[in-house]
């Protein structure tokens, strides 16, 4: 089976095992204990306040619409034809579990799983449970609670989410499909090494892991308006995450044309020193470039904070001015962090590369083109060809990037006729496309 498929049938499994940790139970019984004394003394009791004697009875009877009953003919009124009257032993139980929850003053209930006896038992016409024995004849209010309605009522997580008592075989079930689908079965090669590969798993990854966010408030059975952010947010991530696996895969298509077809101009391999020599410029040259690039996108930013704090002179101001510089030094942390992992790859694995007409793999990294704009072979402070070409920016639609390939020393020769293929490939294309 092919490995990317395998890491997303893997990755399908993780995000369905955390949907089932968060699956709620469809349907819940809430069980109350009847305290039938105080649903009297509400209905029939006078109002607290400042009235007395008959203005309170007065009021009272208006509150109840009838006068007063005895206690036995108000029962029968509220459960008749709606009662389940239990034979089962099993209610027993029940109604001690509900008899040792009892707190004076505070209502009796218990969530209870339907499908499980005596509940099974149960009309969902009926309202009430009578059951007698020793003690006397008692009742149990009961109705269902549907998983929408679970935020509005004090369940146990046990009962609430009861995938959850299966956690040891969910965990096992992640580990073992982890190991299947996330370690590799085999060496791999250049193409499933390189970062157009990875690139694509982590996209696919995040691909999944939003659209499981989407899905979670329908697993959830929660309303979905109150989730809209969130499935907001989720369908963007998503579309972007589209976007990203497409792009990795083209690169990952013209990675293989490149090596697989042999469709490459010059395929160079370095010593250890000459490799190294290389690296430590590269790395030096993009870091000072992304702390300069860094340095003057916090300066600018900062004085305009300055200025927005100084016209709106508030905490809000302030609390948003921070934030927004935090996002960016968080952004340039991560970028040259991303360097800094660069660097240590590269420094790890000795040096491979290969050029082609549209793109060049240098050490696991893919960079392609499809206007060159320049090419030409330099020999300071390492020898390498400098690549120039057109690529959308932020700032123009025509902006520009450059790449540079190392040459090993004593294959200049073949640097140049690069150069050269490379520049009467791209004259050609102008002439066509004109």
């Amino acid at each position: 089976m092919n490995d990317t498929l395998r890491f997303a049938i893997a990755s399908c499994a993780v995000v369905a095992a955390v949907l089932a940790w968060w699956f709620p139970a469809p349907m819940l019984i809430r069980g109350e204990l009847v305290d039938w004394g105080g649903r009297y003394e509400a209905e029939y009791a006078p109002p607290s306040g400042t009235m007395f004697g008959t203005m309170d009875l007065a009021m009272a009877r208006l509150k109840a619409g009838t006068a007063p009953v005895p206690l036995t003919e108000f029962i029968a009124a509220k459960t008749d034809g709606h009662t389940f009257r239990a034979t089962d032993a099993a209610w027993a139980e029940i109604f001690v579990v509900l008899d040792a929850h009892r707190v004076p003053d505070r209502p009796m209930i218990r969530f209870f799983k339907p499908t499980e006896p005596p509940f099974s038992q149960l009309d969902d016409k009926l309202r009430y449970v009578e059951w007698r024995d020793g003690g006397g004849v008692r009742y149990m209010e009961y109705q269902p609670v549907l998983a929408k309605d679970f935020t509005k009522q004090a369940i146990p997580d046990d009962l609430r989410f009861p995938l959850r008592a299966y956690w040891p075989y969910l965990v096992c079930g992640v580990l073992a499909i982890g190991y299947w689908g996330f370690i590799p079965r085999r060496r791999l090669g250049i193409v499933e090494s390189s970062q157009a590969e990875k690139g694509l798993r982590i996209s696919v990854l995040a691909a999944i892991a939003f659209l499981g966010m989407i899905l979670w408030p329908f697993i959830y059975q929660n309303e979905v308006s109150d989730f809209f952010g969130v499935i907001l947010i989720g369908g963007i991530l998503l579309l972007a995450s589209g976007i990203a696996i497409l792009w990795f895969i083209g690169k990952r298509s013209l990675l293989r044309q490149l090596i697989e077809d042999h469709q490459y101009l010059a395929h160079f391999t370095y010593s250890a020193k000459e490799w190294g020599r290389y690296i430590e410029w590269r790395f030096k040259e993009e870091s000072s470039t992304a702390r300069f690039g860094l340095l003057v996108t916090a300066i600018i930013f900062l004085v305009v904070s300055l200025g927005f704090v100084a016209v709106e002179q508030d905490e809000l101001s302030l609390w948003i001015s921070g934030g927004l510089m935090g996002f960016i030094v968080l952004t340039g942390g991560l970028g040259m962090g991303a360097q800094r992992l660069a660097y240590r790859r590269n420094r790890r694995h000795p040096g491979e590369v290969y050029v082609g007409e549209s793109c060049c793999y240098i050490n696991g990294s893919v960079r392609a083109w499809s206007s060159l704009m320049k090419a030409e072979l330099k020999t300071d402070p390492v020898p390498h060809i400098l690549l120039v070409y057109s690529q959308p920016s932020r700032s123009s639609p025509r902006g520009s990037a450059a790449v540079h390939i190392p040459v090993p020393i004593g294959q200049e020769t073949v640097g140049r006729k690069v150069v050269a293929q490379l520049m009467e490939k791209h004259h050609d294309k102008q002439l066509a496309q004109r």
